[in-house]
């Protein structure tokens, strides 16, 4: 108690607190939020509820911990409690949205409210990155690769998720040399995730005749991605027998 209340007096610098406020219940949720123990997290958000100052960060972060816990159903429902139909709705709201109908199949409605988030906040790479996400999962390449070109166009740069991005449309369109010149900056790089560790692996393997890096990269993969997800990206981009 006595961590949550010197935290709110850090957020409400300009309020003179003198006595125990509900507030705090909130703060204490996001202290437990940030400390991974998300049941009391909730718990203490629950109490919140009637009391805090910043109504929409609650939902927000009730709406994650259900996501965690698979409650898609109330993690709906705490989300949808923040639209207003209106044209100042938060792009976050509708993002966290599109994660949960994706995750429950309903591609439409996920669809609908990546683009929504992108839509309210252009600038924001999170958003774009959603509905690139969104776009490369469910298949919809060419629409990617348009949101790619757009973006580079406007920008002048893409972000290293949107990059890698670009390099496995390259991939899986059959344009394997341009993959691997977009893809090729990423062999020295953290930022890499599992998909583009295989597809390096691939390229330097049957483009580049270099063994050991790919068997190095290929190690890396099977590492970065459970059994069934490198099972579902080697059928993907057709890599048996690599």
């Amino acid at each position: 108690m006595v961590m949550g209340a010197f935290e709110h007096a850090k957020r409400l610098k300009d309020q003179n607190i003198i006595f125990f406020e509900g507030f705090t219940y909130h703060v204490l949720g996001d202290m437990f939020y940030e400390w991974e123990d998300y049941g009391s997290a909730l718990r203490f958000y629950e109490l919140a509820e009637p009391y805090t100052k910043q109504p929409l960060e609650l939902s927000l972060s009730k709406s994650a911990i259900f996501y965690a816990f698979g409650e898609l159903e109330k993690a709906e429902r705490v989300l949808r409690s923040q639209l207003c139909g209106c044209e100042k709705e938060d792009p976050a709201v509708h993002y966290n949205l599109g994660l949960v109908y994706f995750k429950k199949g309903e591609l439409e409605k996920a669809e609908y409210h990546f683009y929504k988030a992108y839509l309210l906040s252009p600038e924001e790479a999170l958003f774009r990155e959603g509905v690139l996400s969104f776009l490369w999962e469910t298949g919809k390449y060419e629409d990617a690769e348009v949101l790619l070109e757009e973006t580079e166009s406007l920008r002048g740069v893409l972000t290293s998720r949107e990059k890698m991005l670009k390099g496995k449309i390259k991939f899986i369109k059959g344009e394997k040399e341009e993959a691997f010149r977009i893809l090729k900056e990423f062999l020295d790089s953290r930022e890499r995730d599992g998909e583009t560790s295989l597809i390096l692996a691939y390229l330097l393997k049957n483009l580049k005749n270099q063994k050991e890096p790919s068997e190095a990269l290929l190690l890396e993969a099977k590492r970065k991605l459970s059994a069934e997800q490198f099972e579902k990206v080697v059928k993907k981009l057709k890599l048996e027998g690599l």
